[in-house]
């Protein structure tokens, strides 16, 4: 991946889930972070906002955002230091690996079923929004056939993303 990024992009492409490609776009510069990833050797953080007031027991997380590492993430950090938040980030570029993709989102589901965290409306539809792109680069190709399954039971209504 690091070495060989053309050769990488072959053999684990983007757009591998859905019908076409959504791109993970840094929130201040808005490049996409994934082809930057691995063409420009770039790296991304996905960040946390939460109240300087923790409390052990319930953290809420007002907000979530994707941002380049470096000028990027640290103008966005500085906006929500000064406004009374603190943050917490995820190196992206980690995520990428699928045990530690599968971690993350047993470990979301772990503290919410524990009850230890919450998500504002706006940063739990930006949490889904980052992992169902993230996974655009994790998960393995689908064929034609388990495509149109999918499309069939997302019709039919038995799964709500």
């Amino acid at each position: 991946m690091r070495y060989f990024p053309e050769s990488y992009k072959r053999i684990k492409p983007l757009n591998v889930v859905f019908d076409k490609y959504y791109p993970l776009k840094c929130e201040i510069c808005d490049k996409d972070l994934l082809e930057s990833m691995f063409v420009e050797k770039m790296n991304g953080v996905v960040v946390f906002v939460l109240p300087k007031n923790i409390d052990n027991n319930k953290n809420k997380i007002e907000d979530i955002y994707i941002a380049f590492k470096g000028m990027c993430d640290e103008q966005k950090r500085k906006y929500y230091e000064s406004q009374g938040f603190i943050t917490c980030w995820g190196d992206i570029l980690d995520l990428v690996n699928p045990l530690l993709f599968m971690q993350y989102i047993i470990s979301i589901l772990n503290n919410f079923n524990a009850g230890t965290i919450s998500y504002s409306e706006k940063a739990f539809k930006k949490e889904k929004d980052f992992i169902l792109k993230l996974s655009q680069k994790v998960l393995i190709q689908m064929n034609e056939e388990e495509r149109n399954r999918a499309k069939n039971i997302f019709e039919l209504g038995f799964i709500d993303l």
